[in-house]
């Protein structure tokens, strides 16, 4: 029988209510003097009837989605427990509460701007439901208590301040899942859905309780559904999932393949030199690392802007038996917390630490040794290689043969700027470029190299001989950059770096004809480029990047898989059409006996013929015809070796010919003011350094002596692939020249009218004590933009990328 009753005992007020303090204090009160209404109900036909009309006449709804949206009551809290004979049944307890008197600055849904539709006019009704179900369904009500009567303000507002919030129906939002699942852009996801509701319901934008147009702004919460399905936790930030994915203690990961692959990781600590280290590797990849990697070549790169964060990846990769580059370990650390520039926040240190990590990660194989890198190509960065050197010493390094060509090339721009545009410049592009691709290709021999350059520096010694105008600016732009050119060769350990030398060294190493040895870092360049765009463009939210915890999630369990599903399909059609290149007789074999064909014999080492990376005549023309263009891009930057676009990664072919496409050049035509001065090109400081400079202060850019070859060295000792120290040592030398050229030029021009030449010499005098009585310590990082970032998630802005942390 239906039961209606005050309660005679104080009630307490439910504290899932939404109400100020002052407000809470208020409805107490008024419950102490006259209590709640309670209804309790048995099981009778009759009781449940009246329970449910109770229930439909104070606008109360069912956790189903189908809430009318013009409806007051809203859902503050629901609790169950299992009840009945083998807990079979569900209990629960649900709270309700008038929206007329929710307040926005309190609850779980704290919000400084009121968006609920209802003004607040202090409405006092609240209903607490307790029902029974069973998986979903409705069996009994129990009880409904509360204060069940609105006031009269509330009574009085029938029309809502503001549009209500209509939700999405169910079905058109789970066909919107199921196309981003699917990896369909945005836009066409919106396109399909309304073809897809237009057909099921008509033009009707909806009914009382859904709507049926996918709206802009959905995407937001489709995409966090995405998340919550791959394990993600969508409230906490991005280093405290990854924390309890992969920490020591109870980690829970949302996929067993992250603990796999897990090799290092080392969470972010509270100093500012302090980061976020992780290293990561599927078994395939191991397994491939060392059938590929292990006494063989290794390909180090690293990049950025992969993510919402601010994070630094370094790629290794190794080349398989056909030309392939597999990734086999991700490198991913934070810059340091007060880094201005978190790109370059790195130092050969961080990267001997979590190579040597991964090596030991590693282990051994089953001969007992540990994991061994032979050969290693790396760009120009000076960092990388001694990392490289540090962990596996005597390896032998291959210096990128397109960072080389592309460095050259940024030094002709600058230094030919001071030639006129037309065809005296091009003259001159012509002839050095045909010697530098003979440098680059053909001379094997240190002694060859030098006769070459000095070749070269007599011809434009003499040139400068000349009466003509011209011919001096050709002169004076040429030996500019031979004067340039000579850091590359005045070491021999460093020429064989980039030249055919130390090519011939690392193919004998490996066993390969050296036409075919891979001289570039294109094939990790290209996966870094692919990783911005093509494996993770189905992921991206309208353009944006994904934040850190979702890329690496995405990175081991879709990228890698995809890529190796795409390899070992390269692989097996390529082994296809070798068998399909040989007739099989009829006569003796059957289509039985052709599926069972070993294919050992089919695994060509690295085909010359298919896969070569000589550089073919077309492709030598196309690079010799891009150097003599006259119509080339001026580079602002005071150092040559700096890319023209350093945040672009190069193409995948590095004999294509786009690849030294350059823009062109909007300066003047034939202004002979434009020349640079000897002081712009290279100032000459007075320096006790053990490499020779081979420029004299009076003679500017030429040697010393006109007939002395300042290439008169002796020759190298031992061999030069064993003097990676003495390389790495002179590279570093020439980056901090290369920045202290910077900053005179910088000096030189702030002093206005000064002689730079005394500038200079007043500078020197000035530094002297504090270089003799101050120990020497490694300079500071190259100062860059500033850069804001964070290790948190931010507020969203449309329609921007973010480079730094979200």
């Amino acid at each position: 029988m239906r039961q209606s009753s005050k309660s005679t005992s104080p009630p307490s007020l439910p504290k899932a209510l939404a109400l100020l303090e002052i407000e809470r204090d208020q409805l107490q009160g008024h419950l102490n003097l006259v209590g709640v209404d309670r209804y309790r109900y048995d099981y009778s036909q009759e009781d449940q009837d009246h329970a449910f009309d109770l229930f439909s006449q104070l606008g109360l709804h069912f956790p189903d989605g189908h809430r009318d949206v013009r409806s007051k009551m809203s859902i503050r809290k629901s609790d169950s427990k299992s009840v009945g004979p083998g807990k079979k049944y569900t209990r629960w307890t649900r709270l309700y509460q008038c929206l007329c008197g929710t307040n926005n600055s309190e609850g779980r849904r704290v919000s400084k701007k009121r968006r609920i539709p209802w003004e607040d006019v202090k409405c006092s009704m609240y209903a607490q439901v307790v029902m029974t179900q069973d998986d979903g369904d409705l069996l009994v009500f129990n009880e409904i208590s509360g204060i069940l009567d609105h006031n009269a303000a509330c009574i009085e507002q029938i029309q809502m301040s503001r549009d209500p919030i209509i939700p999405l129906h169910p079905e058109l939002r789970a066909h919107a899942l199921s196309l981003l699942r699917t990896h369909t852009p945005i836009s066409r996801v919106r396109s399909l859905c309304r073809d897809w509701a237009t057909e099921r319901w008509g033009i009707t934008p909806g009914d009382t309780t859904h709507r049926y147009i996918l709206r802009e702004y959905e995407s937001t919460s489709l995409y966090r559904s995405l998340r919550q399905e791959a394990g993600i936790p969508t409230q906490s930030k991005a280093v405290e999932n990854l924390d309890q994915w992969f920490r020591k203690e109870n980690p829970q990961p949302p996929q067993e393949l992250l603990t796999e692959s897990l090799m290092y990781y080392q969470p972010i600590g509270p100093g500012l030199s302090d980061r976020l280290a992780l290293i990561l590797s599927t078994p395939r990849q191991q397994e491939l690392a060392w059938q590929y990697g292990h006494k063989k070549q290794l390909l180090m790169d690293g990049t950025f802007g992969v993510c919402s964060t601010a994070i630094l990846v370094f790629f290794l990769m190794v080349i398989d038996d056909r030309n392939i580059g597999i990734p086999v370990a991700t490198i991913i650390f934070t810059p340091k917390k007060d880094a201005k520039a978190a790109h370059a926040s790195y130092d050969n240190k961080i990267l001997e630490q979590l190579l040597g990590a991964w090596k030991q990660s590693m282990g051994v194989n089953s001969n007992g040794e540990t994991f061994q890198v032979a050969i290693a190509n790396t760009d120009n960065d000076t960092r990388e290689r001694a990392a490289l050197e540090k962990i596996w010493p005597g390896l032998h390094l291959i210096l990128c043969m397109f960072h080389t060509w592309q460095a050259w090339r940024n030094g002709l721009n600058r230094y030919l700027a001071c030639v006129p545009r037309g065809e005296a410049r091009q003259e001159v592009r012509s002839r050095l470029g045909r010697f530098l691709m003979h440098l680059l290709k053909d001379i094997t021999e240190y002694p060859v190299a030098q006769d070459a350059y000095n070749q070269e520096l007599i011809y434009f010694q003499k040139l400068g001989e000349s009466d003509s105008a011209i011919r001096k600016k050709q002169s004076q732009g040429a030996l500019a950059f031979l004067g340039y050119l000579k850091s590359y060769l005045a070491v021999p350990a460093f020429w064989a770096s980039w030249s055919m030398a130390g090519v011939l060294s690392a193919a004998k190493i490996l066993g390969i004809p050296p036409e075919i040895f891979p001289r570039t870092t294109n094939h990790l360049e290209s996966f870094n480029g692919r990783c911005k765009s093509k494996y993770f463009d189905p992921y991206q939210h309208s353009g944006r990047l994904p934040r850190l915890d979702n890329w690496v999630l995405l990175l081991i369990s879709r990228v890698f898989p995809d890529f190796f599903r795409e390899y070992d399909e390269r692989r097996r059609m390529a082994d296809h059409y070798t068998r399909m290149r040989t007739m099989v007789p009829a006569a003796t074999h059957s289509d039985s006996d052709t599926s069972n064909q070993s294919t050992s014999s089919n695994m060509i080492p690295r085909d010359s013929t298919a896969i070569t990376m000589a550089l073919d005549a077309d492709v030598e023309h196309t690079m010799l015809q891009e150097l003599s263009d006259d119509e080339m891009y001026e580079i602002s930057t005071s150092d040559p070796d700096v890319d023209m676009d350093s945040s672009v990664d190069a193409p995948h072919n590095p004999l294509e010919p786009e690849l030294f496409q350059i823009a062109s050049n909007h300066g003047s035509d034939s202004d002979f003011d434009q020349a640079l001065d000897e002081s712009e090109i290279l100032p000459n400081l007075p320096a006790d350094m053990s490499i020779e400079i081979p420029y004299s202060p009076n003679q500017g850019l030429l040697p010393s002596s006109p007939n002395q070859n300042f290439f008169d060295l002796q020759d190298p000792p031992g061999p030069i692939h064993g003097c990676n120290a003495e390389v790495i040592a002179y590279q570093s030398v020439l980056e901090v020249e290369d920045r202290l050229a910077a900053c005179l030029r910088n000096l030189i021009a702030v002093s206005r009218n000064a002689d730079p030449e005394a500038v200079l010499l007043a500078v020197v005098d000035r530094l002297r004590p504090q270089l003799i009585t101050r120990t020497a310590s490694p300079g500071p990082e190259t100062p860059e933009q500033d850069i804001d970032y964070n290790l948190y998630p931010q507020r969203k802005e449309r329609r921007k990328q973010s480079y730094n942390i979200r």
